[in-house]
């Protein structure tokens, strides 16, 4: 348990923490490709425990195994040229944490000196690089590698690895592989009609290219989920745009500000060292579960949360959006349904005379200007799509193949992604996912889950490195669960078109594989008690070769 005090070089030099703008290009664009050069021979490594990724989810996983586990015999594989995974690779101006930044770290690491409640993505950045140094964990990196295929070989993965630059194969073997790769990572592309026709810039709010000028010139921005609220009073507070029309298709809750009180409090309490701030850390955290009843069920105390919250988001946005733009804006679905968003300067922005906001879709892009649906036509320099993240590419961008062949992403694709405790897949023994199917929360910071998660790993982890043993999830508890998690999501207001009241990207085709139905103390309590009475356990292979599974 330490604390870190920041230089913040971030705030004078961002750019030295931000991905380059070819290097997300050839990894996450749309035409990105793995590149395969089968002339270099293959090269062979091995640990106990590999992690795909190398953000919060790596991170904390090396810090368990090192610090709880005194295991140094492990690799953390990443597909960028450098550490932080979403934080490395997410850079749109106005990029920060939804949650407050004490509360979105890591517990044995609280930081002193947060410039704001919620730390820019370049602050964010140099923490994770802090810990990452001050723990070794550099050493155990294997950077700019893509992971391709993953493959149960009778009693360990094989794991496939090509370098991004030579295309040479790396088949890298592990007792136990754990899948840390986060899901805000690849761009939900957005193509409307005529794109390739224009004579102006496009950026996606995923893969942000800085070098595009943006002062004196016509934005568009598409979209007004998390994302471009953030960035459009960034773009006019620092770029100077001649205009900015944002076109939504729909409504989002923008919730008042963090209080600015809660900075001043952390403030102060730094001055007492780690347990000044555990002591507010974990104030936070008490209160973000206890408005859990919000998001499920129709209870008494579920009634009152909700209709608090709403009363009190409803009268914020009344009270600083636009008149004009309020119908356009202001939605009529419960609180929480789509992903909550906390105004950071948006609403005010909007009174800017440079902005207009449309709601209608772009149907066609021209030369010089974009063409609306109701056939307005807009001057653009600049287009900015801010239509969020592709999470099923995600999650389905390794092939996993488990016992008997199985891939995981058909088993997904027939029925339905699931992972049982939202960490373990059936028919996959020693193989856990950090922030899996089902972990997303809509109230708690994700990296609280995450430590928790770890735990789990942990715990499944020394019976299969001490005795020898393959673990795996018993595939009707695994089928059982998936079930619990869908009937219990239909009381939630994730993206339920029936009890919230919208469809959001949680939810596709009416299942939900993102929203976690109980609250983070239940997840605690489930990962620091794995169920051993849900699992095979076998030792020397005993099913290796052995007919049809479940």
């Amino acid at each position: 348990m330490s604390t870190i005090t920041l230089s913040r070089i971030a705030d004078k030099h961002p750019d030295r923490f931000r991905i380059k703008y070819d290097d997300a290009v050839k990894v996450l664009g749309p035409n990105a490709k793995v590149p395969e050069n089968n002339s270099l021979p293959t090269l062979r490594s091995s640990s106990k425990i590999a992690c795909i990724g190398t953000g919060f989810s790596g991170i904390s996983l090396a810090l368990t195994l090192q610090n709880d586990m005194g295991l140094d015999d492990y690799v953390l594989i990443d597909r960028h040229k450098e550490i932080g995974g979403t934080w490395h690779a997410n850079v749109y101006p106005g990029v920060s944490s939804d949650v407050p930044s004490l509360h979105y770290s890591i517990s044995n690491y609280l930081v002193t000196n947060w410039s704001v409640a919620q730390a820019p993505q370049g602050e964010t950045q140099e923490y994770l690089l802090e810990v990452v140094n001050s723990n070794d964990i550099r050493r155990h990196c294997l950077l700019g590698y893509f992971v391709t295929k993953a493959e149960w070989n009778e009693d360990h993965w094989d794991i496939y690895l090509r370098n991004m630059d030579s295309g040479q194969l790396t088949i890298h073997s592990a007792k136990i592989l754990v899948n840390g790769a986060g899901g805000l990572v690849y761009p939900n592309e957005y193509n409307p009609p005529g794109l390739d026709k224009f004579k102006g810039d496009y950026i996606h709010s995923a893969v942000y290219n800085w070098d595009v000028p943006i002062e004196g010139r016509n934005v568009i921005v598409v979209g007004n989920g998390c994302s471009a609220v953030q960035l459009v009073p960034k773009v006019l507070q620092d770029m100077n745009p001649k205009s900015l029309t944002q076109v939504v298709r729909s409504e989002h809750w923008i919730m008042p500000p963090v209080p600015h009180q809660l900075h001043k409090l952390y403030t102060r309490m730094s001055k007492l060292g780690y347990f000044g701030l555990w002591l507010v850390r974990n104030f936070v955290a008490i209160l973000s579960d206890l408005r859990f009843p919000m998001f499920k069920g129709n209870s008494w105390l579920s009634r009152k949360i909700r209709e608090f919250t709403y009363k009190k988001t409803h009268t914020y946005m009344v009270n600083n959006c636009p008149k004009k733009y309020q119908d356009i804006l202001i939605p009529n679905f419960k609180v929480g349904c789509k992903r909550l968003i906390y105004d950071r300067g948006y609403l005010q922005a909007l009174h800017d005379p440079r902005v207009d906001v449309k709601k209608s879709t772009i149907a066609q892009v021209k030369e010089h200007s974009v063409v609306l649906a109701d056939g307005t036509e807009l001057p653009a320099d600049v287009i900015i799509a801010c239509t969020g993240y592709n999470i099923g590419k995600n999650l389905k961008q390794i092939d996993v193949i488990g016992e008997n062949g199985v891939h995981v992403n058909e088993l997904w694709d027939k029925e339905g992604v699931s992972a049982y405790e939202t960490m373990m897949v059936k028919h996959c023994p020693n193989y856990f996912m950090l922030v899996g199917p089902n972990a997303g929360t809509g109230h708690f910071s994700v990296t609280t889950a995450i430590e928790n998660a770890c735990i789990f790993v942990k715990k499944m982890s020394k019976p299969i490195l001490e005795d020898g043993v393959n673990i795996r999830v018993k595939p009707e508890k695994h089928d059982e669960w998936q079930e619990t998690v869908q009937s219990e999501l239909k009381k939630c207001v994730f993206g339920n078109v029936e009890f919230g009241g919208c469809q959001s990207w949680y939810t596709k085709d009416g299942h939900n594989s993102t929203a976690y139905p109980w609250s983070q103390y239940e997840f605690y309590k489930r990962m620091c008690n794995p169920k051993m009475e849900d699992m095979i356990i076998e030792k020397d292979c005993e099913l290796c070769g052995k007919p049809k599974l479940d």
